[in-house]
């Protein structure tokens, strides 16, 4: 797995509208890259707020780590958890306030570990500061006893901070998991999925969801061999044409050409019989552990590439897809590093040629 910047360009002086940002996506690769301009069919788009309508005509994934941010940014709501579980609403607002009133008053510098700051915006975030907060739980009262302050601990329960610190750790373990890219990251969305379902989902299903992955891959393999069926007959046609017209090779070249028509012809029967047993049912009876490979699934379809040649090839399009634009948000935090307050005159090219050698070097 790889993850490069390409090219890195300033936005030109003219509305962001989809048109425009459709139009400077095109110029980009096309112009500026050299890519053929059907490459706009062949990335999978991040589905951002303000390229939906822009990419609309093409492929495009929501970011699984902004998913779990938005959902547990509204599932933590403070006026709708004050209504449903008020215990919850108010430890997570007296510990909010007792992190503050410890960072005004120089507390923290007597605590053994560092308390971290809650920003509402992202969730992980929140997880941090309630970890935090347990992890130097008996000793802020020790702390705040000594001082007659107690209170300040009064609506943070222990239990519902233990209970937040273990629901929350699940999401935010995920998410660190996506936010990777060295290795393949979209074969883990479902498992994480699943994993944070299995308390609310019967079994019955996850079976039909596992059902329909098994069906659409069956039907993608379908979709290659037509593809290859076609190239083949078009290269056929394209032999034909130029046999007509060329004069009949004698010699070595005739036998070096029977030999071809032979080996096609016996790759053809080889082929077919390889049709008859159903690639995923050959998949599912390897009963195969992952464990033992690691994070890499890429490496382990490129083991298996001559058993599983179609599921390989599928394997090598959908894997290739990150799970989230992490990324892309380190580029753009790298940017802001390189474009500060006293480098502001910098040229877009400079700009662009600086995140590419931090993103190469």
């Amino acid at each position: 797995m790889k993850s490069r910047v390409l090219t890195t360009t300033s936005f030109p002086n003219e509305a962001k509208t989809a048109d425009n940002i459709r139009k400077e996506l095109q110029q980009q690769l096309v112009s500026v890259l050299g890519f053929d301009a059907s490459v706009m069919n062949c990335v999978v788009w991040d589905q951002g707020a303000n390229y939906v309508a822009a990419l609309r005509p093409y492929r495009c994934l929501d970011c699984q780590d902004h998913l779990y941010n938005t959902v547990l940014r509204h599932a933590l709501n403070p006026d709708e958890l004050s209504e449903t579980i008020p215990e919850v609403a108010e430890t997570l607002q007296a510990t909010k306030a007792l992190v503050r009133y410890l960072k005004q008053s120089g507390l923290t510098s007597r605590l053994s570990k560092t308390v971290k700051q809650m920003a509402e915006t992202r969730f992980s975030t929140v997880f941090l500061t309630l970890k935090s907060i347990e992890s130097v739980y008996s000793e802020l009262q020790e702390i705040l006893q000594s001082r007659s302050e107690s209170q300040r601990l009064h609506d943070v329960s222990p239990d519902v901070l233990a209970f937040l610190v273990q629901f929350l750790r699940l999401f935010y373990d995920a998410q660190r998991e996506l936010e990777r890219d060295k290795y393949p990251t979209l074969n883990l969305v479902v498992p994480l999925a699943s994993q944070a379902k299995t308390p609310l989902q019967p079994d019955s299903v996850k079976e039909a969801e596992r059902d329909d992955i098994f069906q659409l891959a069956k039907r993608q393999i379908a979709r290659f061999r037509e593809e290859g069926t076609a190239v083949q007959g078009a290269d056929q046609a394209a032999a034909a044409s130029i046999s007509v017209s060329a004069p009949v090779a004698a010699g070595h070249a005739a036998k070096k050409r029977a030999l071809a028509e032979f080996e096609e012809e016996w790759e053809n029967i080889v082929e077919q019989d390889e049709d008859d047993d159903d690639e995923v049912q050959q998949y599912l009876r390897l009963n195969h552990n992952m464990e033992g490979d690691g994070r890499d699934v890429l490496l382990w379809w490129k083991q298996h590439e001559t058993l599983l040649p179609q599921l390989s090839r599928l394997a090598r399009t959908v894997f290739s897809v990150p799970a989230s634009s992490s990324s892309s948000e380190r580029v753009f935090s790298a940017a802001g590093r390189v474009i500060e307050e006293r480098r502001t005159t910098l040229k877009p090219s400079t700009v662009d040629a600086i995140l590419f050698l931090h993103d190469a070097l």
